[in-house]
């Protein structure tokens, strides 16, 4: 039931929107970038399993190579 109040007031805060296929391809885009080099894939895809629409957009977003 929270759930549901949750998506009602504030419908980015779940992930329906990025797939785990999503996240896949994500994960490859995020790791081109020099900044994550060093970073492997399974914790990169992990971390971004766990954010919302709007976290895993905003993430996105700050990187050129991912867009």
């Amino acid at each position: 039931m929270m759930q549901l109040r949750k998506l009602a007031n504030h419908p980015l805060l779940l992930r329906y929107k990025y797939s785990d296929n999503v996240i896949k391809v994500l994960t490859k885009k995020l790791l081109k970038e020099p900044i994550n080099v060093k970073s492997r894939s399974y914790y990169t895809a992990e971390d971004l399993s766990v954010m919302s629409d709007f976290e895993i957009h905003y993430t996105v977003t700050l990187y050129p190579v991912s867009t």
